[in-house]
């Protein structure tokens, strides 16, 4: 079953998460068979995309942030933060932070290019 969606500022793609998998669809083509993006080890709980679309970044429930190329569906980095399992990802509005929270009420800021 789908855990999390979202959409891409420019609105052209859509990313759900799902037990494990990450989906990308082309919303102008849907409902066509979605290109997979990645896996996490558990749950999918969140998502969120950089602004433009090129890079999402994923939340779940294996404690991990992940952030993808949704181009290549490559994932460019892993991070695992000791906040707990992931309850929610977000881009600020110029795609230059990430930040998320975990289950225990922990959460992290990061600078997206570094």
């Amino acid at each position: 079953p789908a855990e999390a969606i979202a959409f891409s500022s420019n609105g052209e793609l859509l990313a759900v998460g799902t037990d494990w998998e990450i989906l990308l669809f082309e919303v102008d083509q849907f409902p066509h068979k979605p290109k997979v993006v990645g896996r996490h080890q558990g749950m999918v709980q969140s998502l969120a995309f950089v602004p433009g679309g090129k890079h999402l970044i994923s939340g779940g429930s294996d404690k991990s942030v992940r952030v993808w190329d949704t181009h290549s569906q490559t994932m460019l980095t892993n991070y695992n933060w000791e906040i707990g399992r992931i309850a929610s990802v977000s881009v600020d509005h110029d795609g230059v932070r990430g930040s998320a929270v975990g289950n225990e009420g922990n959460f992290v800021i990061w600078d997206l290019d570094g």
